[in-house]
């Protein structure tokens, strides 16, 4: 599973625990797999971070 949430250069609580958290439930990332988006990463209109899920369509 490939996953996708927002990164802050600053840090963020809650983004940043996706990276740890997320491959303790599902496993370990796989770009080339199906994305996990976070709810919080959809909820920006025309988010860079989907720019990666257009490569895999």
């Amino acid at each position: 599973m490939h996953y996708i949430y927002y990164k802050d250069a600053k840090g963020n609580f809650g983004d940043d625990l996706n990276a740890w958290l997320w491959p303790k439930f599902f496993g370990a990332a796989k770009p080339e797999a199906d994305a996990f988006v976070g709810i919080g990463s959809i909820l920006c209109k025309d988010s860079p971070l989907f720019k990666d899920l257009e490569k895999k369509t």
